[in-house]
């Protein structure tokens, strides 16, 4: 394996981190705000792991002279899909509690 592949690698596993965590905090921020519906924490969940992915790489296609590679970017994403159900499942929790 050399350096570029073993760096590819590491680089994939923080964005699908990123992905992950965004979608979890803002997902769950919105998840507590009244009325508690699920499908909009989970919504808002994923379009922000797709925003913010999306914006990462245009900037550092920008910055670092490469081109807009879209797995990066669809890596962010499945962070974003991998957690997106908590954040529902918190808004539903709340809703049932009333």
């Amino acid at each position: 394996m050399t350096l570029r592949a073993a760096l590819r690698g590491i680089d994939r596993t923080l964005r699908f981190i990123l992905g992950a965590t965004t979608a979890f905090i803002v997902g769950g921020f919105f998840a507590y705000i009244p009325p508690h519906m699920p499908w909009r924490s989970i919504s808002v969940a994923l379009a922000v792991a797709a925003i913010i992915g999306f914006i990462q790489e245009l900037h550092y296609s920008s910055m670092r002279g490469r081109p807009f590679c879209i797995w990066d970017w669809l890596w962010t994403f499945y962070g974003g899909i991998a957690v997106c159900w908590a954040p529902g499942f918190e808004a539903y929790l709340l809703a049932l509690d009333g």
